[in-house]
């Protein structure tokens, strides 16, 4: 059984350790009553983002672009500018635009389609941030 809070917060500082990597400044909210969990200078200004974790799938990296709260589900458009992914099983970090993905789930595909379709197919490449952590 795994504990979601570690995963979540190994997660939180692989997004942070790679953005860093890369020589871009990170701050984290003194209050967790925001729907992002890091600040990102990027682009002359900061943007909010939220992390989730990646589960390698089928050839894809998979996270949710929603939570489940007690009034049903709930997207991140307004409130969050990107989804800073981690994914263990590759040991990657990905930064997905908030605007760029749908609102309940995201498959950013890292295995070329079995069937060669490119059309409606999101590839995980253009969002690598060029880190790994193994």
């Amino acid at each position: 059984m795994r504990d979601t809070t570690v995963v979540g917060d190994i997660a939180e500082l692989m997004v942070q350790a790679s953005l860093t990597k890369h020589r871009h400044d990170v701050a984290k909210p003194i209050s967790n009553s925001k729907r992002y969990d890091l600040l990102w200078f990027v682009n002359g200004e900061w943007t909010r983002v939220q992390v989730k974790n990646g589960r390698y799938r089928e050839g894809a990296v998979r996270f949710n672009s929603c939570n489940l709260g007690r009034n049903g589900r709930k997207d991140y458009r307004g409130e969050v500018d990107y989804f800073g992914v981690f994914c263990d099983e590759l040991g990657e970090v990905y930064m997905v635009p908030v605007d760029e993905v749908g609102i309940t789930e995201v498959s950013l595909r890292v295995d070329p389609p079995k069937n060669n379709q490119t059309r409606n197919v999101r590839m995980a490449e253009p969002y690598r941030t060029w880190w790994r952590a193994n």
